[in-house]
């Protein structure tokens, strides 16, 4: 068996490191956190009245803003790093809403053409305006044939994307959010203009700018076509501006895990990782191949996490025993189990160390709880208990409620009807102080009929002492007026 499993460990190593290579052929990578610093060759860019803003992740001061004005713009080295015979290009954007003269320029460097406004991309990203936000064009051109294609999803303004595209003598393809949403045939090289720059946020070109609002994160070119699977695992990992020297060296963490609930696993793994695969003896992860997945296991006791993490260089394996605890047993007591409507009850819960009454979200170590149900008929409610170690279980239960007495005027009342004794061995004894008839209906504490008839004289007996011990509800009707009230039959 441990020969089986060294074996499939063995292929999934390789298979993960055959399908993502995410510093094969990475030519510049600038974190854009705050500068314009290219952390893989040093070809350092420049911005120009742009602002540090908040990234999609919300920490502040690690993503740039060009304004979308001819003066605010990113400018970055005209080398090789940057202007590769294939490109692949990846990055997160979110759109503005300070939107000028369309399409606009999120990307751009010049080709060899002499014209000055006409067909002048080597290669661009453009944002194109449509009903609803922006679609984004990609576009290859050497002055005279030029390809371009549009991507599908509509942008809104403001939220973040992940885009890539790629680039070859052949072919043009663009994504967002690690999906290919188009792909055609361009057969034309890239033709780059002599010591022409690249540029974020603008073209740069005299009357040909058109400044694009837009927020930029974490910016990557490659100098070949990246695979479908390196674009997701760039959009779903995000890896940072670095390069692998070694294999990983696999390491996690995991939170608190209880039956039923979602267990947060986080990697923790040193080396720069490209690629996680997650499986466990428990349950099936459905997102195994991320770095901190999420799952749940639906039975108690001990359980296998095993992570399998590499790179280019190597991979490594590690795993790790862990307990699934029990959910907190509830036990519910409710007194009384059946009232009358507009009659209190309370409710008293154990079990668990602190709760959450009603639906509620917020646990206290209130214990017990006192309400009054407005609707009669079987009334459902809900108690959630979390223990010491966090794990919860819920608890459904009900009262069942009678109808309300009367307070019409000219109903039965003390002055007119009296029931006693109550609480009563057997005999209940009617007095009827109109002399009028007095129809009486006694029910069971769930709404069924047990004895009915009429009192037409000033007295009356309903026997009850072949009823057993219990709550029942005596209606009384007068007229067109009814009283109920509750009974006690006891020992």
């Amino acid at each position: 068996m441990k020969k089986v499993l060294s074996t499939i460990i063995l292929l999934l190593s390789v298979y993960l490191k055959a399908q993502v290579n995410l510093d094969s052929g990475l030519t510049a990578c600038y974190p854009l956190n705050g500068q314009v610093l290219d952390m893989i060759n040093g070809y350092n860019g420049t911005a120009y009245n742009v602002y540090k803003v908040y990234n999609r992740n919300a920490e502040a001061n690690k993503a740039l803003r060009c304004q979308g004005t001819l003066s605010s713009f990113i400018e970055l080295p005209g080398s090789f790093s940057t202007k590769p015979n294939a490109i692949s290009f990846s990055s997160w954007i979110a759109p503005g809403t300070s939107f000028g003269q369309a399409p606009v320029y999120v990307l751009y460097t010049r080709n060899q053409t002499a014209s000055p406004t006409n067909d002048t991309e080597a290669y661009a990203l453009m944002l194109e305006n449509v009903t609803g936000g922006r679609k984004l064009k990609l576009i290859k051109s050497n002055g005279v044939q030029t390809y371009s294609l549009n991507n599908t999803t509509v942008l809104t303004n403001g939220l973040w994307y992940h885009i890539c595209f790629s680039i070859d003598s052949a072919s043009m393809s663009i994504y967002v959010d690690g999906i290919l949403e188009a792909s055609i045939q361009a057969p034309l090289n890239l033709s780059y203009g002599s010591a022409k720059k690249v540029y974020i946020g603008t073209s740069a070109e005299m009357n040909i700018e058109r400044p694009s609002d837009i927020r930029i994160d974490n910016l990557k070119f490659y100098n070949r076509v990246i695979s479908p699977a390196e674009v997701l695992q760039l959009f779903q990992n995000d890896p940072g501006c670095h390069l692998a020297s070694q294999a990983p060296v696999a390491s996690f963490s995991i939170s608190v895990a209880c039956v039923g609930q979602q267990i947060q696993v986080t990697d923790s793994s040193s080396n720069y990782p490209e690629s996680w695969y997650w499986t466990t003896s428990g349950a099936t992860i459905t997102n195994s191949l991320l770095p901190n997945p999420t799952f749940t296991i639906n039975s108690a006791g001990t359980q296998t996490l095993t992570l399998i993490t590499a790179n280019e260089i190597g991979s490594d394996t590690i795993s790790k025993v862990f307990v699934v605890h029990p959910s907190p047993v509830l036990t519910v007591v409710v007194t009384p189990s059946y009232v009358v409507l507009g009659e209190p009850v309370t409710i008293t819960v154990s079990g668990a160390d602190t709760y959450a009454w009603l639906g509620g979200n917020t646990f206290g170590h209130t214990t017990q709880y006192q309400m009054v149900f407005t609707s009669p008929g079987n009334n459902g409610f809900n108690i959630v208990g979390k223990d010491s170690l966090g794990c919860k279980s819920s608890k459904n239960t009900g009262v069942y409620v009678n109808i309300a007495h009367s307070v019409e005027e000219n109903a039965p009342t003390e002055s007119t009807v009296r029931v006693f004794p109550n609480p009563t061995t057997g005999g209940l004894i009617i007095e009827n102080f109109q002399n009028r008839k007095l129809f009486y209906a006694l029910k069971d504490v769930k709404g069924a009929t047990i004895l009915e008839g009429i009192i037409e004289k000033s007295e009356g007996i309903i026997n009850l002492n072949e009823q057993p011990v219990g709550i029942y509800f005596l209606q009384l009707k007068l007229g067109d007026k009814i009283i109920t009230k509750k009974i006690v039959r006891s020992n």
